[in-house]
């Protein structure tokens, strides 16, 4: 259970009207508007189900623009023409009253929201172009569940990935899918970057005999073409079953996959291609994780090997066991949001 924050409630003064049609409200909204994600089939129901229950002891909705601390937009933002003008049309009103509109923007697009008087929450942005009242938020997946272990560590590190590479061998890279991709312009530039980078790590570290690499290498996003919840089992029991995951950027600058890896209790070996990470000004990450640098992936085997080589069976341990604290205390949605106060506190 979350130890939540004493601090007063945040009231947030916010329009469900504005809520586009076809779209739903933001996932802050759950415990006031529902949590609208029903479908028990989709691999990540349940997800928001201990936020939903428990947020209302963390926010407060008024009908005052004048009494809440912060204007909250109702949806999370997107570049679509008619969302930005509701976006800013409600900044208008925000800024009469001397408030700030806090916003959320899941997507992996960096681009720069333009609302100026606004606290901005997104998954996917630079760090060498992060702005004062921009923040990381997780993106969230359901709990993978954390197996308290007191095994010894192995001898050869255990590393996990299940995911879509841009190739894992040469004659992978020029097979007849990759190339009809790179020449109907279907392998956007962008897209592919995330794939490219996990590529080189994942041909290191496959390539170093004394590493034993548990890899699952798919054709395409979200394991194209299979069963989403054979696809989603197989992840899940991958990342079980090593100590240590390979974590890199998708097509958005950040990785589900990260927090994914804290929920397991396993050590992240994250690859920082100048990514935010969620309260990064209070959590040392780097005590966290692995951390690699962008241009240091060719050097990923070895630094693992270190690593491995420096650790002790108990130290082993705590490390994992801090990896599932980082996740209940920081990272999940419940305790995302009662932390939320510490960003909201400087501005």
């Amino acid at each position: 259970m979350i130890n939540l924050t004493s601090q007063k409630k945040i009231s947030f003064y916010t329009k469900a009207s504005l809520v586009p049609k076809g779209k739903n409200h933001a996932t802050i909204l759950f415990p006031f508007y529902g949590n609208y994600e029903t479908n028990q089939v989709d691999t990540d129901f349940g997800r928001f189900d201990e936020y939903t229950r428990e947020g209302d002891r963390l926010f407060s909705i008024t009908d005052s623009p004048e009494a809440c601390d912060f204007f909250l937009l109702p949806f999370e933002f997107s570049f679509e023409p008619e969302d930005v003008k509701e976006s800013q049309s409600f900044a208008l009103e925000a800024e009469k009253f001397n408030k700030k509109v806090i916003i959320f923007f899941n997507s992996d697009s960096f681009e720069q929201i333009p609302i100026y008087n606004s606290i901005v929450f997104r998954t996917s942005f630079y760090k060498s172009n992060q702005k004062k009242n921009e923040f990381s938020v997780p993106g969230w997946s359901r709990d993978f569940g954390f197996f308290k272990t007191n095994t010894k560590k192995t001898v050869l590190p255990t590393v996990s990935y299940c995911g879509y590479v841009d190739y894992l061998n040469f004659s992978d890279r020029f097979n007849w899918w990759r190339l009809l991709r790179k020449f109907t312009g279907r392998a956007n530039a962008v897209n592919e970057y995330g794939p490219i980078l996990r590529g080189k790590a994942v041909r290191k570290l496959v390539s170093d005999n004394r590493i034993d690499a548990n890899f699952i290498i798919r054709q395409g996003f979200w394991a194209g073409g299979m069963d989403k919840k054979l696809a989603r089992k197989q992840y899940v029991e991958n990342m079980h079953s090593c100590d240590y995951a390979l974590v890199a950027r998708g097509a958005g600058n950040f990785s589900y996959r990260l927090y994914e890896v804290l929920s397991c209790g396993k050590i992240p070996i994250f690859i920082n291609s100048d990514c935010v990470l969620p309260f990064d000004n209070i959590i040392e990450w780097k005590k966290y994780v692995i951390w690699i640098e962008e241009n240091q992936v060719d050097q990923i085997a070895q630094k693992l090997l270190d690593f491995h080589a420096g650790i002790s069976d108990e130290e082993m341990i705590e490390k994992k066991l801090l990896s599932r604290k980082l996740y209940d205390e920081w990272i999940c949605p419940l305790a995302f949001f009662n932390n939320i106060h510490k960003c909201l506190n400087p501005i």
